[in-house]
């Protein structure tokens, strides 16, 4: 078998153009990964930033007098007492349709829950309901 034989002056021709574009390859790679990273660091930015905005949303802490008041008058309910909306309004002196809309409102916000046996919503305290009463002040 006759192999050819490849002198390496031949070769040397091909060796020089090869580390450019090696080092041109590795030039556009880094470049790309700078890009990358900033690209990242503003998408988790604007990960955090939405999560700040979904934790306003999902705890508020812009309840009024009133919406305490409600809070308050369902955590305090003896065990006998249903926490309806016809029951809270009249221990509150509310119009019923403006504590329904309060109390679903309180629900929404996971302050309170409700739950029904077919004759109306009653109220029950949430943890978070609890725990703006305890800062508060009001229990």
């Amino acid at each position: 078998m006759n192999f050819p034989v490849i002198l390496n002056e031949e070769l040397r021709p091909l060796q020089r153009p090869l580390p450019k574009l090696i080092m041109s390859l590795l030039d556009n790679l880094r470049t790309e990964n700078a890009t990358l990273k900033e690209q990242l660091s503003a998408a988790k930015a604007q990960i955090a930033n939405l999560n700040q905005r979904l934790d306003a949303l999902a705890n508020p802490t812009g309840l009024d007098h009133v919406d305490a008041q409600l809070l308050r008058q369902v955590a305090l309910l003896e065990p006998s007492e249903e926490a309806t909306a016809p029951n809270i309004a009249k221990a509150l002196g509310l119009h019923l349709i403006a504590a329904e809309n309060r109390l679903y409102r309180l629900v929404d916000c996971k302050y309170l829950t409700a739950w029904s046996l077919g004759l109306g919503d009653n109220y029950s305290l949430q943890p978070p309901g609890r725990n703006f009463l305890i800062k508060n002040n009001l229990l």
